[in-house]
């Protein structure tokens, strides 16, 4: 099996903390300690954010997501909105994550990023 590292974000932790019922942002910040890499919020991010956002149309949340997995290297960014896992939509994210890295970059839902590594199918 393949290591596989978790990344955080500003991004993600501000959503954490904005969860208004107590009782469940107390129990997802409990995840907050699982990340191996912090990816702090920066004018590179912003930036590529406004791009995500524009070009692929997508939430503003949802793009600055997606532009701290791709500015610090992820290689999959896992979601559940179907939206932001549309093939139409991975093909925007890896056109703007190209200049920003050289590994390919893959967007997908959960269930399918298990299923293909139980298959041994993740590059």
């Amino acid at each position: 099996m393949k290591h596989l590292t978790l990344l955080g974000s500003d991004i993600v932790m501000f959503e954490v903390y904005n969860i208004l019922e107590k009782e469940k942002q107390a129990k997802v910040e409990n995840y907050l300690t699982l990340p191996s890499y912090h990816i702090d919020s920066s004018d590179e991010i912003l930036k590529l954010g406004q791009q995500l956002e524009i070009q692929c149309q997508i939430k503003a949340r949802e793009a600055l997501h997606i532009a701290s997995a791709i500015i610090g290297k992820a290689r999959y960014f896992l979601s559940c909105d179907k939206k932001v896992t549309q093939m139409k939509q991975a093909k925007c994210y890896r056109r703007l994550a190209k200049s920003y890295r050289q590994t390919y970059f893959s967007v997908m839902n959960p269930i399918r990023f298990v299923e293909k590594m139980k298959k041994g199918e993740l590059e």
